[in-house]
This record gives structure tokens, C-alpha cells and sequence, in this order.
């Protein structure tokens, strides 16, 4: 990498600020962010947006959350529900008085779904399992709430529980020193390297510290007040300066391309 990044015409780039330092970390590149967009688009050509209704529950997800799936028992992921994690949500959601209050695992919901069933339920509380995955942008760009662990909390699952395994595969070695601190593989300066985990970049993401907060939250926090700030988040000023974001490194491509080149992907 160091060596494609010392020719003219080379672009190192990554799609999430935590390989940005990553990469940093190993090589003392400093890597273009190029951040990923994913908007959706429903079978009749019209984006995918939030359209809630107030009999469905929140989400519980994404599908894939390191946290035990097991067989279905009545409709519930028993294994899971078992788990620490949730084991305190339900407890929390047993102190509640009397609420509508429902929560419910998506895959306990839909054995396979579209993201338009997804934008009709009220919001999602999202477990994270990787520091970017194109399901957080997705959710983003149909302006669905997503209710997500603070860093704080996720730091401490992640020591407890592990459930933050996925944000690295492998331990290359550090080639050069650069300014940033012990490696993102290790659990040292863990709350640092999660802190550059997409979904906590990006504006309207409610963070909660503890379930109850976030129960709490999921009965005051004005969902569609929140989906309609995230829809001006994500709109023309936001698209233009993507665009911008992509269109820069292929300008230097472009400038220095002869026919012999060859296009990578790392």
C-alpha cells in the first residue's frame, strides 16, 4: 500500500473513518474519505422513507448481531432474549407502568422483508456488530430513527460481551509510527476506535446510555420530528458534496491514466 501510495495518480481512499485510521495506524497513510450513500429505492422508482404505523413495534436488529440466534419459541428468539443484553432490556421493559410500548427482534418479525415493511414500523434499535455496514445506511437514508448504544455503553458490551468482534480480521503488522494510539484490534483505547464507527458521525443518531434511557427515549423523542431532521441531513447539500467526495479522486486518476494502467480495489 505504501508503495501504490507513492506513485502519482494512486488514491488510497476507504468508505468509514475507522479504516481511515486504520490504515493511518499501519502505514501512516492518511486515506480520502469517501462515505457511502446506499439510498434506497422501492419496485414503483420512489426513494424508500418513513412511513410509520402506530400498531407496528420497534425493531430490534439488525438480523445479524453476534448475540445468539436460536430456534423461534412462540415467535421469540428464545436464545437471544436470554442473552445479558437483552435479558436487561426485558427487565427494564417489565419496570415500565402500563405502556403500548412493544419490542421485537426483527427476525422474530419477518422471516425475510423489504425495507418498505421496515419503514413502517416507529424505529429501530440498532446492535451493532461492525463499525460500517451498508444496513446503517440504508436505515439512514429512509430516514428511519435508529436508536443506537452510546460509545460508552457499546465500549463496555464489547468488553463484557464481545459483541464488537467483527470490527477487525486479522493483525497485520504496524509498519511506521504514526500519531494514533494502540492498535484497533486490541481492546486498548477501545472507546477511541469505536468512536469512528459510522453511526457515530452521522447527525439525529439517538444515543442512549443505559435500556432505560432508551425506553424512556422511545416514549418522548418525536420520531417524526427526528426523521425529518435526518431527511435534511440527507438531502441536496448532502448528496452535492458526496458527489464532490467521489469525484475528486477519479479527477486524479484521470490526470495521470495511460492505457497500460489497471483499475484495483483493495
Amino acid at each position: 500500500m505504501q508503495r501504490i501510495a507513492s506513485k502519482p495518480g494512486n488514491v488510497i481512499a476507504a468508505n468509514n473513518m475507522f479504516d481511515v485510521h486504520a490504515i493511518k495506524y499501519h502505514t501512516n497513510i492518511t486515506p480520502v474519505y469517501l462515505p457511502s450513500w446506499c439510498g434506497l429505492t422501492g419496485a414503483n422508482g420512489v426513494d424508500i422513507s418513513y412511513s410509520p404505523i402506530k400498531s407496528k413495534p420497534v425493531l430490534l436488529g439488525p438480523y445479524r448481531d453476534n448475540i445468539g440466534n436460536g430456534t423461534l419459541v412462540d415467535g421469540l428468539d428464545v436464545r437471544a432474549w436470554a442473552h445479558p443484553i437483552f435479558a436487561n432490556l426485558t427487565a427494564e421493559l417489565h419496570r415500565l407502568p402500563a405502556t403500548p410500548l412493544r419490542i421485537r427482534r426483527m427476525r422474530e418479525v419477518y422471516d425475510e422483508y423489504e425495507w418498505e415493511q421496515v419503514a413502517e414500523h416507529p424505529a429501530i434499535i440498532y446492535i451493532p456488530y461492525q463499525v460500517s455496514t451498508i444496513s446503517f445506511f440504508e436505515l439512514y437514508r429512509a430516514n428511519i430513527p435508529i436508536f443506537i448504544p452510546s460509545c460508552e455503553l457499546l465500549a463496555r458490551w464489547t468488553l463484557e460481551h464481545g459483541i464488537m468482534w467483527e470490527r477487525v480480521y486479522g493483525t497485520p503488522p504496524r509498519l511506521v509510527h504514526s500519531d494514533e494510539p494502540d492498535a484497533p484490534y486490541t481492546n486498548e483505547s477501545l472507546h477511541y476506535w469505536l468512536s469512528k464507527s459510522d453511526f457515530y458521525l452521522f447527525p439525529h443518531v439517538q444515543l442512549f446510555n443505559s435500556w432505560a434511557e432508551c425506553l424512556q427515549m422511545l416514549q418522548s423523542v418525536d420520531l417524526r420530528q427526528v426523521s425529518r431532521q435526518m431527511v435534511a441531513a440527507s438531502g441536496p447539500t448532502s448528496r452535492r458534496s458526496g458527489r464532490r467526495s467521489w469525484r475528486m479522486p477519479w479527477l486524479i486518476v484521470a490526470d495521470h491514466w495511460r492505457p497500460q494502467m489497471t483499475l484495483m480495489a483493495l
